[in-house]
């Protein structure tokens, strides 16, 4: 099996808008350019990771989408310890494969909204994004299923190293042999 020499699945992101106090609205892409072997997520989960501010409250977090290519996105954040937060959109039951231009990859946007002291500042997954380019993040996290498949959790954990055979999901089947005489059989 031939190493890759790029990164194969992973996140990009940008701002859709220019930070404010009370929200940060995020425009997402999950994309999958396996080759080592191809190979689909069929239960990507993205998480954008936030603090929740002192004097605010978890009961005034919201997540919202108005745009999805993964279908309707219906999560609330989720406690992960402290203060610590995430927002999880999910992908759950699409194909994203490396079969084309619009198979791999998914765009998500979306809004965490918090209350009057909430500050994007300080939120793990804000950290160098721009409203102006999207940019490779590890800081938002990509999960296929429950396992960490790209990025790093503000927790320190590490993106898995597991070999990129064992993926979950389907491989693409193996491409069928050129017909005789055509120009790719030798």
């Amino acid at each position: 099996m031939e190493a890759p020499d790029q990164d194969e699945v992973f996140v990009e992101a940008q701002l859709n808008q220019p930070p404010s106090g009370t929200f940060v609205e995020i425009k997402a892409l999950i994309r999958n350019r396996s080759a080592f072997p191809a190979r689909s997520l069929e239960n990507a989960r993205l998480r954008y990771w936030f603090n929740l501010d002192a004097g605010d409250s978890a009961a005034n977090l919201t997540l919202s989408s108005n745009y999805s290519e993964c279908g309707p996105q219906s999560a609330k954040p989720v406690q992960a310890s402290g203060s610590l937060y995430y927002a999880e959109l999910s992908c759950a039951g699409q194909n994203i494969h490396p079969g084309g231009q619009s198979q791999h990859r998914r765009e998500l946007q979306f809004r965490v909204s918090g209350g009057t002291g909430w500050s994007n500042a300080n939120d793990p997954s804000f950290a160098g994004l721009t409203s102006t380019a999207l940019v490779k993040t590890k800081a938002i996290t990509l999960h296929d299923g429950g396992r960490l498949i790209w990025g790093n959790e503000p927790t320190g954990t590490p993106t898995d190293t597991t070999a990129p055979g064992t993926l979950t999901g389907r491989r693409r089947p193996p491409s069928p042999p050129p017909a005789p005489g055509s120009p790719g059989r030798r």
